[in-house]
């Protein structure tokens, strides 16, 4: 969850793609009823799987660049914070217009 996301927000969301999964199998099924609490059950298991996923690509360092290590020197640590910042916002950038064209 971001920070600047509110938790009801996040609850909405997430039971938003929950509703989104479970009727995209009853559809798959072709619009046969009866397994409506399958459906949802199984959703909520693909969802916590996908919000697990995210968390770990969240928390994995991207390719190329290492963990800041503190040497001690507040003026050098702060140089190598603002140099992964910005290389950072660089591979973001990019990315981003990857995915626009």
């Amino acid at each position: 969850m971001r920070n600047d996301e509110r938790p009801e927000q996040f609850d909405e969301d997430r039971h938003q793609r929950i509703t989104e999964r479970a009727f995209a199998r009853f559809e798959a099924r072709g619009g046969l009823h009866g397994y409506d609490v399958e459906d949802w059950l199984e959703a909520e298991r693909e969802e916590a799987d996908a919000e697990r996923e995210r968390q770990a690509q969240a928390s994995t360092p991207l390719p190329g660049l290492t963990p800041r290590q503190h040497t001690g020197n507040a003026q050098r640590d702060e140089e190598s914070r603002r140099a992964v910042e910005r290389d950072t916002r660089a591979i973001n950038r990019d990315a981003q217009r990857q995915l626009v064209r």
